[in-house]
């Protein structure tokens, strides 16, 4: 039986400087996904996440004018914490240390499978809408709370941490 698989409500975006494969991507990715971006490199991307709201990322990581691993870095460094998976080709295995440092949530190699991208994208984008959604409630149910800035800050990021972490186990269940 041909069951059309589930779409997700939110935002992706996807970097990468060779048009083929972005189209690649996309076309794999658009039965899931309710809304897409693309960039050719991570000055465009980074453009794209300073003004709209993303879930989650796919990013090369060689592309010209910034690559996968700088766009992380400025990423982190704005303070979100949005799930970024890094696509490399063979050989590029140095910088996946670097990517790792960075918290990359996953990693995506060339050449990829229909089924690896699907799978890897589809759990980046369902723990970013998992994120977003607690972002949201925690606003709401902190709005007149008694606890400090702080301690609502902790709590949020343990919170996150959780998702992060159910995220990575069903990640290595799949993978067993």
């Amino acid at each position: 039986m041909n069951t059309k698989p589930t779409l997700l409500k939110g935002t992706l975006l996807i970097t990468d400087d060779e048009p083929g494969i972005v189209d690649v991507l996309r076309e794999i990715l658009e039965p899931r996904v309710e809304r897409i971006f693309t960039a050719s490199n991570g000055k465009e991307a980074f453009a794209i996440l300073k003004r709209e709201t993303v879930d989650a990322v796919l990013s090369d990581i060689q592309m010209p004018q910034m690559t996968g691993l700088q766009l992380l870095a400025e990423v982190r460094h704005m303070g979100l914490q949005l799930p970024f998976v890094i696509i490399t080709a063979f050989g590029e295995q140095k910088n996946l240390l670097e990517a790792i440092r960075l918290n990359a949530t996953d990693f995506i190699s060339k050449p990829f499978t229909h089924r690896d991208v699907s799978e890897v994208a589809v759990a980046a984008l369902e723990l970013g809408i998992a994120q977003r959604m607690l972002d949201h409630e925690m606003e709401h149910a902190f709005a007149n709370s008694t606890l400090s800035p702080d301690e609502v800050i902790r709590i949020r990021e343990r919170k996150k941490a959780v998702l992060q972490l159910k995220s990575t186990n069903a990640r290595l269940r799949r993978a067993a």
